[in-house]
């Protein structure tokens, strides 16, 4: 599967000025997905189905922010490739 991600520009400028890479961005997109996913599996084997209609029942950002923060030296690691 192909997914093409528009970024603000304000997020651009910032990966710029980080000297952040598509490579490294990629790597962390993967890995947030795959995380999440991992997640969706919990919830779901968790939840009556009538609560999780939707696979973005848990929200995302919330998630990420966890994501980002469990695993800062990761992120801290690809950042500097």
């Amino acid at each position: 599967m192909t997914l093409t991600i528009e970024l603000p520009e304000s997020v651009v400028q910032e990966l710029e000025q980080r000297q952040i890479s598509p490579p490294q961005v990629r790597a962390f997109v993967v890995q947030a997905v795959e995380a999440w996913l991992r997640l969706q599996n919990q919830t779901r084997s968790n939840t009556p189905h009538a609560d999780r209609t939707s696979r973005f029942a848990v929200n995302a950002t919330t998630f990420a922010e966890t994501l980002v923060r469990e695993n800062r030296e990761l992120f801290e690691q690809l950042a500097k490739l």
